[in-house]
Protein backbone atom coordinates (compact mmCIF):
# COMPACT_ATOMS: atom_id res chain seq x y z
CA UNK A 1 0.00 0.00 0.00
CA UNK A 2 2.93 2.17 0.86
CA UNK A 3 4.49 1.71 -2.56
CA UNK A 4 1.10 2.16 -3.79
CA UNK A 5 1.45 5.60 -2.51
CA UNK A 6 -1.22 5.54 0.97
CA UNK A 7 -0.02 7.42 3.35
CA UNK A 8 1.19 5.49 6.03
CA UNK A 9 -0.95 7.66 8.76
CA UNK A 10 -3.88 6.15 6.78
CA UNK A 11 -3.04 2.87 7.56
CA UNK A 12 -3.61 0.78 10.67
CA UNK A 13 -2.78 -2.89 12.29
CA UNK A 14 -5.08 -4.42 15.25
CA UNK A 15 -4.70 -6.93 17.79
CA UNK A 16 -6.25 -8.43 20.89
CA UNK A 17 -3.48 -7.78 22.95
CA UNK A 18 0.04 -5.69 23.12
CA UNK A 19 2.11 -8.74 23.09
CA UNK A 20 1.08 -9.71 19.51
CA UNK A 21 2.54 -6.02 18.24
CA UNK A 22 6.09 -7.49 18.38
CA UNK A 23 6.66 -9.84 15.56
CA UNK A 24 4.99 -7.20 13.17
CA UNK A 25 7.27 -4.39 14.84
CA UNK A 26 10.24 -6.65 13.73
CA UNK A 27 9.27 -6.71 9.89
CA UNK A 28 8.28 -3.08 10.10
CA UNK A 29 12.12 -2.47 11.56
CA UNK A 30 13.36 -4.64 8.86
CA UNK A 31 11.16 -2.55 5.43
CA UNK A 32 12.23 0.67 7.15
CA UNK A 33 8.39 1.74 7.95
CA UNK A 34 7.99 4.14 10.24
CA UNK A 35 5.10 3.17 13.16
CA UNK A 36 3.73 4.02 16.11
CA UNK A 37 2.32 1.99 19.28
CA UNK A 38 -0.88 3.25 20.66
CA UNK A 39 -1.92 2.66 24.05
CA UNK A 40 1.77 1.26 25.03
CA UNK A 41 5.37 1.26 24.49
CA UNK A 42 7.25 -0.29 21.46
CA UNK A 43 7.87 -3.71 22.52
CA UNK A 44 11.27 -3.57 23.36
CA UNK A 45 11.13 -0.38 25.01
CA UNK A 46 9.11 -1.84 27.87
CA UNK A 47 10.19 -2.07 31.49
CA UNK A 48 9.76 -5.75 31.25
CA UNK A 49 11.54 -6.67 28.12
CA UNK A 50 14.16 -4.07 29.41
CA UNK A 51 14.59 -5.71 32.27
CA UNK A 52 14.91 -9.28 30.92
CA UNK A 53 16.92 -8.03 28.14
CA UNK A 54 19.39 -6.36 31.19
CA UNK A 55 19.60 -9.86 32.65
CA UNK A 56 21.01 -11.86 29.48
CA UNK A 57 23.17 -8.43 29.17
CA UNK A 58 25.09 -8.92 32.23
CA UNK A 59 24.90 -12.67 31.59
CA UNK A 60 27.05 -12.13 28.73
CA UNK A 61 28.95 -9.57 30.07
CA UNK A 62 29.13 -9.48 33.57
CA UNK A 63 30.60 -5.69 33.61
CA UNK A 64 27.84 -3.78 31.87
CA UNK A 65 27.30 -1.99 34.84
CA UNK A 66 23.95 0.05 33.95
CA UNK A 67 22.30 -3.59 33.12
CA UNK A 68 23.56 -5.03 36.52
CA UNK A 69 22.19 -2.03 38.51
CA UNK A 70 18.83 -2.13 36.23
CA UNK A 71 18.44 -5.64 37.76
CA UNK A 72 20.08 -5.59 41.46
CA UNK A 73 16.43 -4.99 42.96
CA UNK A 74 14.00 -6.46 39.79
CA UNK A 75 12.17 -7.76 41.08
CA UNK A 76 12.50 -6.26 45.02
CA UNK A 77 14.91 -8.65 46.72
CA UNK A 78 16.10 -5.92 49.30
CA UNK A 79 18.98 -4.34 47.39
CA UNK A 80 17.99 -0.65 47.68
CA UNK A 81 19.17 2.91 46.02
CA UNK A 82 21.34 3.23 49.54
CA UNK A 83 23.04 -0.38 49.00
CA UNK A 84 23.51 -0.03 45.74
CA UNK A 85 25.13 3.37 46.34
CA UNK A 86 27.41 1.66 48.67
CA UNK A 87 28.97 -0.69 46.10
CA UNK A 88 29.17 2.01 43.39
CA UNK A 89 31.22 3.82 45.09
CA UNK A 90 33.80 1.29 46.76
CA UNK A 91 33.96 0.04 43.19
CA UNK A 92 35.04 3.48 42.20
CA UNK A 93 37.36 4.24 44.96
CA UNK A 94 39.34 0.46 44.64
CA UNK A 95 39.15 0.30 40.93
CA UNK A 96 37.25 -1.94 39.97
CA UNK A 97 33.59 -3.16 38.34
CA UNK A 98 30.52 -3.29 39.91
CA UNK A 99 30.43 -6.63 39.40
CA UNK A 100 33.50 -7.26 41.24
CA UNK A 101 32.65 -5.14 44.39
CA UNK A 102 29.40 -8.04 44.65
CA UNK A 103 31.66 -10.08 45.89
CA UNK A 104 33.07 -7.54 48.16
CA UNK A 105 30.13 -6.32 49.62
CA UNK A 106 30.98 -6.38 53.07
CA UNK A 107 33.86 -4.06 52.86
CA UNK A 108 32.05 -2.38 50.92
CA UNK A 109 29.65 -1.18 54.38
CA UNK A 110 26.72 -2.79 52.63
CA UNK A 111 24.12 -3.43 56.10
CA UNK A 112 23.72 -7.22 57.16
CA UNK A 113 20.12 -7.98 55.50
CA UNK A 114 21.34 -6.21 52.08
CA UNK A 115 24.28 -7.92 52.50
CA UNK A 116 22.24 -11.46 51.99
CA UNK A 117 20.07 -10.11 49.41
CA UNK A 118 23.70 -9.20 47.05
CA UNK A 119 25.23 -12.15 48.12
CA UNK A 120 22.00 -14.45 46.69
CA UNK A 121 21.52 -11.96 43.96
CA UNK A 122 25.56 -12.72 42.81
CA UNK A 123 24.86 -16.11 43.24
CA UNK A 124 21.87 -16.01 40.71
CA UNK A 125 23.62 -14.35 38.44
CA UNK A 126 26.95 -16.88 38.32
CA UNK A 127 24.22 -19.57 38.38
CA UNK A 128 23.02 -18.10 35.27
CA UNK A 129 26.21 -17.62 33.62
CA UNK A 130 27.31 -21.48 33.97
CA UNK A 131 23.48 -22.30 32.44
CA UNK A 132 24.57 -19.95 29.55
CA UNK A 133 27.36 -22.17 28.71
CA UNK A 134 25.10 -24.85 27.82
CA UNK A 135 21.55 -23.63 26.98
CA UNK A 136 20.39 -22.54 23.98
CA UNK A 137 19.21 -18.91 23.70
CA UNK A 138 15.31 -19.76 24.67
CA UNK A 139 16.28 -22.12 27.10
CA UNK A 140 18.42 -19.40 28.91
CA UNK A 141 15.58 -16.54 28.39
CA UNK A 142 12.99 -19.29 30.34
CA UNK A 143 15.76 -19.69 33.20
CA UNK A 144 16.13 -16.68 33.44
CA UNK A 145 12.80 -15.45 34.08
CA UNK A 146 12.08 -18.32 36.46
CA UNK A 147 15.10 -18.30 38.22
CA UNK A 148 15.21 -14.32 39.42
CA UNK A 149 11.59 -14.67 40.30
CA UNK A 150 10.84 -11.92 37.70
CA UNK A 151 7.61 -14.43 36.54
CA UNK A 152 6.61 -15.14 40.07
CA UNK A 153 6.57 -11.43 41.26
CA UNK A 154 4.11 -11.14 38.26
CA UNK A 155 1.69 -13.71 38.53
CA UNK A 156 1.43 -12.74 42.74
CA UNK A 157 0.73 -9.36 41.19
CA UNK A 158 -2.75 -10.65 40.08
CA UNK A 159 -3.73 -7.76 37.83
CA UNK A 160 -4.60 -7.16 34.09
CA UNK A 161 -1.20 -5.33 33.92
CA UNK A 162 0.99 -7.93 35.18
CA UNK A 163 -0.66 -10.27 32.84
CA UNK A 164 -0.19 -8.08 30.26
CA UNK A 165 3.80 -7.65 31.03
CA UNK A 166 3.57 -11.87 31.29
CA UNK A 167 2.33 -11.94 27.60
CA UNK A 168 5.28 -9.76 26.80
CA UNK A 169 7.62 -11.86 28.24
CA UNK A 170 6.36 -15.20 26.55
CA UNK A 171 6.84 -13.38 23.72
CA UNK A 172 10.45 -12.40 24.10
CA UNK A 173 10.94 -16.63 24.89
CA UNK A 174 9.03 -16.65 21.30
CA UNK A 175 11.75 -14.19 19.70
CA UNK A 176 14.29 -16.23 20.81
CA UNK A 177 12.75 -19.45 20.00
CA UNK A 178 12.65 -17.67 16.31
CA UNK A 179 16.23 -16.93 16.59
CA UNK A 180 17.66 -20.58 17.48
CA UNK A 181 15.91 -21.67 14.62
CA UNK A 182 17.26 -19.42 12.18
CA UNK A 183 20.50 -18.80 13.27
CA UNK A 184 23.32 -19.93 11.87
CA UNK A 185 25.93 -20.34 14.86
CA UNK A 186 23.31 -19.38 17.41
CA UNK A 187 24.91 -17.30 20.51
CA UNK A 188 23.48 -15.08 23.45
CA UNK A 189 26.24 -12.20 21.73
CA UNK A 190 24.77 -12.40 19.12
CA UNK A 191 21.19 -12.60 19.59
CA UNK A 192 21.49 -9.22 22.08
CA UNK A 193 23.19 -7.62 18.88
CA UNK A 194 20.09 -8.40 16.97
CA UNK A 195 17.56 -7.39 19.65
CA UNK A 196 19.52 -4.34 19.45
CA UNK A 197 18.74 -3.31 15.73
CA UNK A 198 15.59 -3.62 16.55
CA UNK A 199 15.54 -1.47 20.24
CA UNK A 200 17.89 0.78 18.85
CA UNK A 201 15.92 2.66 16.43
CA UNK A 202 16.07 6.29 16.19
CA UNK A 203 13.20 7.89 17.28
CA UNK A 204 10.86 9.01 14.77
CA UNK A 205 10.11 12.85 13.69
CA UNK A 206 6.66 13.93 14.73
CA UNK A 207 5.97 14.84 10.69
CA UNK A 208 6.97 11.70 9.61
CA UNK A 209 4.03 9.38 8.06
CA UNK A 210 3.02 6.58 10.59
CA UNK A 211 1.30 3.41 10.56
CA UNK A 212 -0.64 2.83 13.44
CA UNK A 213 -0.37 -0.31 15.53
CA UNK A 214 -3.16 -0.93 18.53
CA UNK A 215 -5.34 -3.09 20.09
CA UNK A 216 -8.72 -3.39 18.74
CA UNK A 217 -10.02 -2.07 22.23
CA UNK A 218 -8.05 1.08 21.71
CA UNK A 219 -9.32 1.72 17.95
CA UNK A 220 -12.90 2.65 19.26
CA UNK A 221 -14.38 5.49 17.27
CA UNK A 222 -11.54 5.99 14.78
CA UNK A 223 -11.27 5.58 11.05
CA UNK A 224 -8.66 4.38 8.65
CA UNK A 225 -8.53 3.78 4.86
CA UNK A 226 -6.70 0.23 5.19
CA UNK A 227 -7.02 -1.71 8.33
CA UNK A 228 -5.81 -5.32 9.50
CA UNK A 229 -6.87 -7.25 12.02
CA UNK A 230 -3.92 -9.74 12.97
CA UNK A 231 -3.37 -12.65 15.19
CA UNK A 232 -7.62 -13.91 14.57
CA UNK A 233 -6.51 -17.52 14.98
CA UNK A 234 -6.75 -17.09 18.60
Amino acid sequence: LIGQATSANEIAVFYRTNAQSRVLEDVLVRQEIPYQVIGGPKFYERAEIKDAIAYLQVIDNAFDAVSLTRIANRPRRGIGDASLARLASFADAQGISIWEALDRADEAGVGAAPLKAVQRFRGLLESLMAGALELSVPDLVERVLEKSGYMEALEAERTIEAQGRMENLLELVGVAREYQETAAEPSLSEFLQQISLYSDQDQLAEEQSLVTLMTLHNAKGLEFRAVFLIGMEE
